[in-house]
């Protein structure tokens, strides 16, 4: 039962690992100055979040139901630690920017209160 609880906090300092590289792998400063941020990187990171969160519950659960307070206590501060880092790591959602549309060669701004505005 040891090993499967060890391998429990493993796979989540992995999958945690893997969150770290991805936002890494996504950020504009890190890429030459130009965001990477494609539905791929969003998936990903939410993928590895739900495992980390999900490898850490499993090893509560575990350690629980076999009575071993030693690594109930250890395996909740490693969900503290993962839930923090899901948080740090997170990929930013951008939106699209929008298209920037120029204005006709003959427009004239309105103001108010100037008298040359069209319809009065």
């Amino acid at each position: 039962m040891i090993p499967l609880l060890v391998g429990l906090m493993g796979l989540a300092f992995v999958s945690t690992a893997g969150m770290f590289v991805n936002a890494i792998d996504s950020q504009p400063w890190f890429a030459g100055g130009t965001a990477r941020l494609t539905t791929v990187a969003i998936v990903t990171y939410r993928v590895l979040a739900v495992a980390a969160i999900s490898f850490t519950f499993a090893g509560i659960v575990v350690s629980i139901s076999q009575r071993w307070v030693g690594f109930a206590i250890t395996n909740l501060i490693v969900l503290a630690f993962v839930l923090l880092a899901s948080f740090v790591f997170m990929v930013p959602q951008y939106q699209a920017p929008t298209q920037h549309h120029p204005l006709p060669s003959n427009y004239v701004p309105c103001y108010s209160g100037s008298n040359n505005c069209p319809g009065g």
